[in-house]
């Protein structure tokens, strides 16, 4: 358990006779919630739970934490609610704010004689509002003088500050307003002082003597105050007396935390006692007695509170160093059955006798009232399956650890070995041992089978049938007289395929059979299974799992409550209930128990409901709990409903109090808010629409009801909340008058013939803009093919027609000979060397053209446009241009985070600046080596092609064709480009894009501005 749940496990104090230690429904948001700490808390009007944290303020509607923007920055370190529901808030920072009922919020001032106070040591200010929404301000140590200490009054009319001067008093310590504002009470040193105020300004101050070290006053009902002493606890009656209410000889250290007062007068404090006790919280009831008290032991000084508030409900909350806990005080009491048994296998009661048995890995024990003590057994001899006779008394099995040696042990005589008792009731006494399953009814005694059942389960039907789950979890029925698996064709076939079916898939737990007739199992197949008749006579069987209602699909057991009407699970996330009736196998839930409503842990090994309602559970970590689950199922009564917010049309409105007033046509919506913060999910809504329905509508957990156009007419619109089980909570009306339209008038025909032109229009833009798209990419298609493909055919048809000629002017030429002859055979053979020659450039330009169309194709393609596509491609083209130069490729680059998109526009002008800056390199610089560097994230891209040949200097060499090219290119994409050359040195070309502009400048310039450059894949100077 963790310290902020060991904070509400507050133990009850003895008042009248001995008590047990009880444990209390709690829950915590911790960081888990996104709540690591909590300073500050504040109920409004409307009942929502508002916090302050570490990052500002946050409301709690019982489902999650939504953040409320603030005007002021710092921790919001103090909240206090006036009457009117406004709450005031004060900040680390100095910062004072206003949160107003209908969720506004405003900055105040800030004093001038506080600003530095405040955020040098804000702890002893203090900030109350009165009945009149009015924010009072302590000025602590920062504002006295001989004139006394100050107090500020915040006029939200006038919006300024007045200050109060308290002559007499020191050092305010604590204060409060009783009322509508008709008297401050103040603490100061040794003394309590009540101020009338009239006509906005004080009178004279009655001071009470009460020399006990003064820390805090909180109002009280019926007296004048409460009061935090270090000389203890008092009430301060209006007769000026004070009667201590802790004890004469304690001296206590109180500590910065803020008490909390609920509409009772109960007072709930932290204090460090003195003499050894330590830190304590203590809550006082309204006459003086002393209720709950909570020491160091349970963790309190770990997570030091710093504020107290009871919400509407009575639910005390807790804002500490780790979250927020709620203390619900549903109880649950727990006894631990101590080291060594922290695995229970099962329970079983005797109700008339008030026992209760429980097996363990560490034995068999009995719980006798609140006496816990060990029967039998060890870490070395596990006990299992408890089982109840008709005497009262246990029997239950035990074996060695191993399993290899089972024996039976009974609480009658204490008798062990076999037989081993597995069930008693009125078809009989079933037992096993060595020589198989027996059954005695009476005199008889009957062998029913040749199987020594170890650690079984067993429960009896409606029928006198008794079904067994064995120690290997299979599922089996005595038919009659024979254990089903010794007499398979004694069963009926469908019972017996249907066990098959069972046991092959998966291991039985435990098992219950209901008053109808079905039996319930548990570990089949995981979750919840039923098997029952149909109406036909044939056996089957109904798998129930998460999906149905389950809490959770692992379950180690379950139990029929005595009037069997209740079905209970122990799971792996709690204790479940579920309701059960007669017809076809359903579940109902009903109630759920887990750590938030008391217990030490979710993981739950047994259950056992007694006659008196009482339910046990055990935990996986060695404690059993009975809790009274009537209280968690039925206590809650279903909540009311506020209104938060009302809106016509997506725009905030206020409601008057003749109600609503609406066009037809108008989007109606409404905010609202279940006041409740115990097990919300478990509340949804209905609402009722007064002319139009006469039913109400579950609108479920929603917290937005919506209606998109009402007709006209006039309608109450009523919502209200219903809790599962219980009767609906008072509903709230909302008066609606929904005036008709005027369709028929001029001017809405011609709003419509406007709206029409509008339309078409746009439907008009729209395709002019998808024909101007278009156009743009064929031109785009056209620009590329002829910068790509012109050059290249040109020199293509050139050398084509070079050969031709040549081969026309030797058509006719002799063959080869001597003398002349030779001498024509020799110009005759350089020619054709002429020719082969200009034929392979024309395969070369080929390839060239043919590459360059893949290129242009492939950047147009959309489902190529990821990195890994483009990477490749920068890849082949660098390989096939250095490879057959002999210059080696180094290559690395890194991607920050998931690679984006990249346009058609990037992927084409990145891939021909990289070809024509790799040719470039081995062309002109003849390196031996060349560096390919690139950087990809979501805001840039970065390509560097470097190489260590011989260079060229920047300002002396005249840019060719290719470099002009790549700078066209890098401005195509909106990016620039960088050369870094040297003589000697080498070159390094690096092209920067920024991407946030390359989806609208770079996709227009390339449509829009043809690339006028030659030689882009081949050839060019740089």
């Amino acid at each position: 358990m963790s310290t902020a749940h060991s904070l509400v496990l507050l133990i009850l104090v003895a008042l009248a006779g001995g008590a047990r230690a009880q444990e209390y429904a709690f829950r915590t948001y911790g960081p888990e919630a996104g709540l690591p700490v909590a300073y500050a808390l504040a109920f409004d009007g409307a009942g929502s739970l508002l916090v302050g944290t570490n990052d500002g303020l946050v409301r709690f509607d019982g489902r999650g934490f939504e953040a409320v923007p603030l005007p002021v920055e710092g921790v919001v370190w103090r909240l206090t609610a006036a009457q009117d529901g406004a709450v005031w808030g004060l900040t680390t920072e100095g910062g004072l704010f206003r949160l107003a009922p209908d969720g506004t919020v405003s900055r105040i001032p800030t004093p001038a004689p506080l600003r530095a106070r405040l955020r040098e040591q804000i702890w002893p200010i203090k900030l109350r509002a009165d009945g009149r929404s009015r924010l009072w301000l302590s000025g602590g140590e920062a504002d006295s003088s001989a004139a006394g200490p100050a107090l500020y009054r915040w006029e939200p009319e006038r919006r300024v500050w007045t200050r109060h001067r308290i002559p007499g008093a020191g050092r305010i310590k604590d204060f409060f307003v009783h009322g509508e504002g008709g008297a401050l009470v103040v603490a100061a040193r040794g003394r309590v002082g009540e101020i009338p105020l009239r006509g906005g300004q004080l009178g004279p101050v009655r001071w009470m003597p009460l020399d006990a070290g003064t820390h805090f006053i909180r109002p009280h009902p019926t007296a004048l105050a409460w009061v935090g002493a270090t000389e203890g606890v008092f009430l301060l009656g209006r007769d000026g007396r004070a009667r201590r209410v802790t004890g004469t000889d304690e001296r206590l250290t109180w500590l910065h935390s803020e008490p909390a007062v609920d509409a009772a007068g109960r007072l709930l404090a932290v204090v460090d006692r003195r003499g050894g006790a330590g830190l304590q919280a203590v809550r006082f009831a309204s006459d003086g007695a002393v209720e709950l008290a909570a020491g160091n032991a349970d963790g309190l000084a770990s997570t030091l509170p710093s504020q107290f508030a009871f919400d509407p409900e009575g639910a005390l909350w807790i804002a500490h160093l780790e979250g927020l806990t709620t203390l619900e005080e549903e109880r649950a009491v727990a006894f631990s059955l101590g080291a060594g048994a922290s695995y229970v296998t099962g329970l079983a009661g005797e109700p008339a006798a008030g026992v209760l048995w429980v097996t363990t890995y560490g034995g068999a024990f009995r719980l006798d009232g609140t006496r816990l003590a060990l029967v039998s057994g060890s870490e070395t001899r596990p006990a299992f399956a408890p089982v109840v006779g008709a005497d009262g008394e246990a029997d239950w099995a035990e074996h060695d650890g191993t399993g290899a040696d089972w024996r039976g042990r009974s609480s009658r005589s204490g008798r062990a070995g076999l037989p081993i008792l597995l069930h008693d009731g009125p078809g009989g006494r079933y037992e096993t041992d060595a020589a198989g399953l027996w059954r005695t009814r009476g005199p008889s005694r009957t062998r029913l089978g040749p199987t020594f059942l170890t650690g079984a389960t067993a429960a009896e039907d409606a029928s006198g049938r008794l079904w067994l789950a064995d120690g290997e979890g299979r599922l089996d029925v005595v038919w009659g007289d024979t254990l089903g698996r010794a007499c398979r064709a004694c069963l009926p076939p469908s019972l017996a395929a249907t066990l098959d079916t069972l046991n092959g898939r998966s291991a039985a737990v435990t098992l219950a059979a209901d008053r109808w007739g079905r039996v319930w199992v548990s570990g089949a197949t995981g979750g919840l299974t039923a098997v029952y008749r149909r109406t036909d006579g044939a056996w089957t069987h109904r798998l129930f799992g998460p999906e149905d209602g389950l809490l959770a699909r692992k379950v180690d057991d379950l139990a029929l409550s005595p009037d069997g009407r209740r079905l209970w699970l122990a799971t792996w996330r709690g204790v479940q209930g579920l309701r059960l009736g007669p017809g076809l196998p359903r579940i109902a839930p009903f109630v759920e128990l887990r750590a938030r409503d008391g217990l030490e842990g979710e993981r739950a090994l047994a259950v056992l409901e007694d006659a008196d309602g009482m339910l046990w559970a055990a935990l996986t970590i060695g404690k059993i709990h009975r809790v009274d689950w009537r209280a968690l199922a039925e206590r809650r009564p279903s909540p009311s409903v506020h209104v938060e917010r009302v809106e016509v049309n997506g725009r905030a409105v206020a409601v008057g109090p003749a109600g609503l007033r609406l066009r037809e046509g108008d989007e109606l919506a409404a905010g609202l808010w279940a006041q409740t913060y115990r097990q919300p999910l478990r509340v949804r809504l209905e609402y009722r629409l007064g002319v139009r329905d006469s039913v109400w509508v579950d609108v479920g957990p929603a917290r937005r009801l919506a209606f998109a156009s009402l007709p006209s007419g006039r309608y109450s619109l009523d919502v209200r909340a219903v809790r599962e089980g219980m009767a609906p909570g008072p509903a709230v009306g909302l008066a609606l008058a929904v005036a008709p339209v005027f369709w028929k008038a001029w001017w809405f025909a011609a709003l419509v013939a406007l709206a029409l032109g509008l339309v078409a229009l746009a439907v008009f833009r729209v395709r002019a803009g998808r024909r101007h798209a278009a156009e743009a990419l064929r031109f785009r298609i056209a620009t590329d093919l002829h910068d790509e493909m012109g050059g290249g055919l040109s020199q293509v048809s050139l050398l084509s027609e070079l050969i031709r000629r040549t081969a026309e002017g030797t058509a006719g030429a002799p063959a080869g000979g001597d003398g002349a002859g030779g001498g024509a055979g020799g110009t005759l053979g350089s020619v054709r060397m002429q020719v082969a020659a200009w034929a392979a450039r024309v395969g070369e330009q080929a390839r060239t053209l043919s590459g360059s169309m893949r290129d242009v194709a492939w950047a147009i393609r959309p489902d190529e446009g990821g990195w890994d596509s483009l990477e490749l491609r920068l890849k082949d083209a660098a390989v096939a241009l250095l490879a057959p130069r002999g210059v080696a490729l180094d290559w690395h680059g890194a991607t920050d985070g998931p690679p984006p998109p990249l346009t058609p526009s990037l992927r084409q002008n990145a891939l021909f600046f990289f070809k024509e800056a790799v040719y470039n390199a081995a062309h002109h610089g003849a390196p031996a080596r060349v560096k390919v560097r690139w950087a990809l994230s979501a805001r840039a891209f970065r390509l560097s092609v470097c190489d260590d040949g011989r260079g060229f200097d920047p300002a002396t060499v005249r840019p060719g064709t290719g470099l002009v090219s790549m700078r066209r290119r890098a401005d195509t994409l909106g990016g620039t480009l960088a050369v870094e050359a040297a003589a000697d040195r080498g070159a390094c070309l690096t092209l920067n894009v920024p991407l946030g502009k390359t989806g609208w400048r770079g996709r227009a310039q390339a449509a829009a501005v043809p690339s006028k450059r030659t030689g882009d894949t081949g050839g060019g100077a740089v």
